[in-house]
């Protein structure tokens, strides 16, 4: 910017009029954001239509997971260390599975390199009186909003081994899983459709219960005499790199170099 005493604006202020960027002044510059960022959102039920207490310390809780050897290690995982022995499951009305599903709308292109799963699925069992009441299986299924185009890469169903309850108590099923699905593009408003599903048994007669997603969970039960242990919230991790397409074009048609 040349300096000149023409380049003030009579009426005050600044007015530059010989304003260029040398080409050559331009360069790359790298840090470790070019590692790519890891996109979390909380996979929790914000309008549920019932929250149960869970007891995670009583003798009739029990815990199973669907996880990847060896266990993921996550960047920015949040997770709080309590000594509560409780644990909130959100879910729709009493005798009724989980369908919950949560959209996904990019303001940019991008590719997914890496997707972490820490999901908290539950079945409670309030009162027995006939019946296998049981937490057969759960879902995830992914699928573009626009043209129900499915996305095998993120859709998987599990199931949780467990046996049916004579008695009140709570299946737990954790989701734990690390999935790559190589250059898996997002696409810049094209809504991306995550549906996830509870399959259960809820028993006969005046047996009663409910199906859902815990908002935190730990990774096994609490203590008799509780102890501080961690607890991790209901989310999904997406590890995205952006592409070229948002950047100058100048950059991609050799107008500009570094």
């Amino acid at each position: 910017m040349s300096s000149s005493s023409n380049n003030h604006n009579p009426t005050g202020g600044f007015t530059p009029y010989d304003y260029s960027i040398d080409k050559k002044a331009i360069s790359r510059v790298y840090d470790l954001s070019y590692y790519g960022y890891d996109l979390i959102f909380n996979a929790m039920d914000m309008q549920p239509n019932t929250l149960t207490n869970i007891d995670n310390s009583a003798s009739a809780t029990s815990f199973k997971f669907a996880q990847t050897s060896p266990s993921p290690i996550r960047a920015n995982n949040p997770s709080v260390l309590s000594n509560k022995a409780s644990m909130v499951l959100a879910g729709p009305t009493a005798k009724t599975d989980l369908d919950l599903k949560f959209e996904i709308t990019p303001d940019m292109d991008a590719l997914i390199h890496e997707t972490n799963l820490f999901l908290p699925f539950g079945l409670n069992i309030d009162t027995y009186d006939t019946g296998n009441p049981v937490l057969s299986s759960v879902s995830v299924t992914s699928f573009y909003e626009s043209d129900s185009t499915p996305i095998p890469q993120l859709t998987n169903t599990f199931t949780t081994g467990f046996s049916a309850l004579s008695a009140p108590g709570t299946q737990i099923f954790v989701v734990n899983v690390t999935i790559n699905p190589y250059q898996l593009v997002l696409q810049k408003g094209k809504s991306i459709v995550i549906e996830l599903k509870t399959v259960s048994n809820f028993g006969t007669g005046n047996t009663t219960g409910h199906a859902g997603l815990f908002q935190d969970c730990s990774y096994g039960k609490q203590l008799a005499t509780p102890a501080p242990i961690y607890y991790y919230p209901s989310s999904m991790f997406f590890h995205v790199h952006p592409t070229t397409s948002h950047v100058n074009p100048m950059y991609i048609t050799g107008e500009i170099t570094p």
